[in-house]
């Protein structure tokens, strides 16, 4: 099996949206990809490497100790026997590679971005969503996302209800925007910049969410396979905070508090499906398909598809291997305020049991942290 090289680069959404091989993202985005490098140390396998620029070697040494990982930072030395694995792939990101000095024969070329591209645009989610719908056939599962390109569409659609405005591409809940919030003028304003610089719109109708989940899939040679549920945490406007750290069993009890097991399990086949014949021909890594559900049993399997890992992925992967059995808590992402406090935290076997772990050295812009509740 190759050894994989992984990269963190969080803001791959947005290099994807301005579709240049020389990004520059914001400095929100720049501060969240410096902070967590190392976070691919978590969910790579063993004797995979991380592509990051300066380490703190007191602090990766310890962790790497205190919970038996064998992964180690990148050399710097390019070489045909590694698997070239960013968090997503775009122009960008394999300029990336190219700057590591890795041959363009093993990236991705034009046309392949491209078609990443493409899929990755919220269009995909709503095609999927509506074909999953129907392949269900139960009137507990909604959709209603549809892609605008006049905001005289937009404005129809608001006259009949609360809607949310989306940007073809943006990351993490940041390009949504809530009728309900922003009023009518700022969301029509909003929706017309969208369209002027990205083509169109994506336009769906409110659903009462009382949970947000995901699952997880992974697209190899052609075929899709289910990994895990993610169940995560949204501030109002839809952005993300945080995940459940639990086992799959307690993660997928939860979601069934709201869905039906039936139910959940007729729509994540149907997602699996939908992602095989659309999106495994043209693309191998992990796929995040987010979702939302109601307290009466009504289900939204398909909110966004996301062509790249997921901080669900992470937090997953985190808690099936070093997670103590039975224990639960949150992992969490949040700009640092103030002085970095200690982490203070118990091991058994090499798994989380108590306390606060950070994932990411300390001192960094933003936290990415383990606590056990």
């Amino acid at each position: 099996m190759a050894v994989k090289l992984h990269l963190f680069n969080p803001e791959n959404d947005l290099a994807l949206a301005a579709n240049l091989d020389h990004y520059t993202p914001p400095k929100a985005a720049v501060d969240l990809r410096r902070s967590g490098a190392l976070l691919p140390m978590w969910y790579a396998d063993a004797g995979d490497r991380v592509l990051c620029h300066g380490v703190n070697a007191r602090w990766f040494d310890s962790v790497r100790k205190a919970f038996g990982i064998d992964v180690d930072v990148f050399d710097h030395e390019p070489s045909s026997a590694y698997e070239l694995r960013p968090w997503g792939w775009s122009r960008a990101a394999r300029t990336d590679f190219l700057n590591e000095g890795f041959d363009s024969s093993m990236l991705p070329d034009d046309a392949a971005i491209d078609r990443l591209r493409m899929l990755s645009h919220r269009r995909t989610a709503a095609e999927i969503g509506a074909e999953v719908a129907s392949a269900v056939g139960s009137e507990r599962v909604a959709f209603s996302a549809r892609e605008m390109r006049e905001v005289d569409e937009v404005e129809s659609a608001l006259n009949r209800g609360e809607i949310y405005v989306k940007a073809p591409w943006s990351s993490s809940g940041r390009g949504v925007l809530s009728s309900a919030e922003a009023g009518r003028e700022r969301t029509l304003r909003r929706a017309s910049e969208i369209i002027a610089s990205q083509g169109s719109v994506m336009v769906e109708d409110a659903f009462g969410k009382d949970i947000d989940f995901a699952r997880i899939y992974e697209c190899s040679g052609g075929k899709c396979r289910a990994l895990s549920t993610s169940v995560f945490i949204t501030d109002d406007r839809g952005a993300y905070i945080g995940n459940v750290l639990a086992d799959e069993q307690e993660r997928r009890s939860r979601v069934e508090d709201y869905v039906d097991a039936k139910l959940f399990d007729a729509c994540d086949e149907a997602v699996r499906h939908a992602v095989e014949e659309r999106i495994a021909p043209y693309y191998n890594g992990i796929v995040g398909v987010d979702m939302m559900a109601s307290d009466d049993g009504r289900i939204m399997p398909v909110v966004e598809i996301n062509l790249r890992a997921t901080m669900g992925y992470a937090a997953n992967r985190f808690a099936d291997r070093y997670l103590a059995p039975g224990a639960t808590g949150v992992f969490s992402v949040s700009s640092r305020q103030g002085v970095a406090a200690p982490d203070e935290y118990k091991t058994e076997s090499g798994r989380l049991c108590s306390g606060r772990l950070s994932l990411v050295p300390p001192c960094a812009p933003f936290m990415i942290s383990a606590a056990i509740d």
